[in-house]
């Protein structure tokens, strides 16, 4: 009986967490398992690559394609034959994608990820394409990373000669005689 308890309350908590086991949404057969953050971003795995990982602040390679929950393709890099580059974590893609949504994948990694009205087009949409208050789905395959910038190393201290320092002793005419 000892053992029964701790083991509901881990399911208790893994269930309140929503990593439950659930189908995720998109064309071809459902995939089971999301990862699941606030604001209900949800990704799932769908190939794991070896690569190096992607990183905040790295520039990242993707190729995408984006549909509505109606299963309407809105968007298509395969289509277009261009992969989109972009700094991760900088703002420049939809925040579902900054917010995490790409963490941990690795250049040869696909990913489903369920971007929630709120990190997408919000209660605006995107007219005439997305409809307010709608939730996106993306296939993202990592195609490069390139590291973050190093930092540029520090200027140098310019550098002083005893002669350039003042004097700790004063100057000779400065010191009185004292009877």
């Amino acid at each position: 009986m000892n053992k029964i308890i701790p083991l509901l309350s881990t399911c208790t908590l893994i269930a309140a967490a929503g990593c439950s086991q659930q189908n995720v949404p998109g064309p071809g057969p459902a995939i089971k398992g999301p990862v699941v953050t606030a604001y209900s971003l949800k990704w799932v795995d769908i190939k794991q690559g070896d690569g190096a990982p992607a990183e905040q602040g790295a520039t990242l390679t993707v190729h995408y394609i984006g549909w509505l929950d109606d299963g309407t393709q809105f968007t298509s890099s395969y289509e277009k034959n261009d992969p989109l580059t972009f700094e991760y974590g900088a703002g420049k893609v939809k925040p579902g994608w900054d917010a995490g949504g790409l963490d941990g994948m690795r250049v040869g990694s696909k990913r489903r990820i369920i971007i929630p009205p709120q990190l997408a087009y919000g209660h605006k949409g995107r007219a005439p394409i997305i409809p307010p208050d709608s939730r996106l789905t993306f296939d993202v395959e990592l195609i490069k990373v390139e590291p973050p910038a190093a930092p540029a190393p520090a200027e140098p201290a310019a550098a002083t000669t005893d002669s350039a320092q003042p004097s700790q002793t004063p100057a000779p005419d400065a010191v009185k005689d004292k009877k």
